[in-house]
């Protein structure tokens, strides 16, 4: 008795060619990101998360995480609130109060960290919200 040869057998060759296109492919994702930019990692100190949250009597409270913070630095932050008919805010204090906000409006608050200058560090983060639904 013969074995009957098979027309699904592959050579040493293409077995060898699939298993390297595959080990490449593989490869390319799991190196690869989506945007073709590193995603940015935070340093500490950075602001890392901003929450706003609107209160029923009629005033929004901004209060935001920082990575890694140190109890031994003095922090400052800068909160900018757009469209721009606010002026910046300047603490030391990781939370604010915003009172006279337009309840039609959408509104942009901006946190950044100061560094010892007063120059801004690192990207800062962002929540936009509305105060009325």
């Amino acid at each position: 008795l013969r074995p009957v040869q098979s027309s699904l057998s592959y050579t040493f060759k293409e077995k060898m060619r699939s298993i390297l296109c595959l080990s490449t492919l593989i490869h390319m994702v799991l190196t690869c990101t989506s945007s073709g930019t590193e995603k940015y990692t935070p340093s500490a100190g950075d602001i890392a998360k901003v929450y706003a949250n609107k209160m029923p009597n009629g005033f929004l409270t901004v209060h935001w995480y920082v990575w890694k913070s140190s109890e031994e630095k003095e922090e400052k932050f800068k909160v900018t609130v757009s469209p721009p008919d606010h002026p910046p805010i300047f603490t030391a204090f990781r939370n604010v109060a915003l009172f006279g906000l337009d309840p039609s409006e959408m509104y942009t608050i901006k946190v950044n960290r100061l560094d010892k200058n007063g120059e801004l560090v690192g990207p800062g983060q962002t929540v936009s919200i509305r105060m009325h639904d």
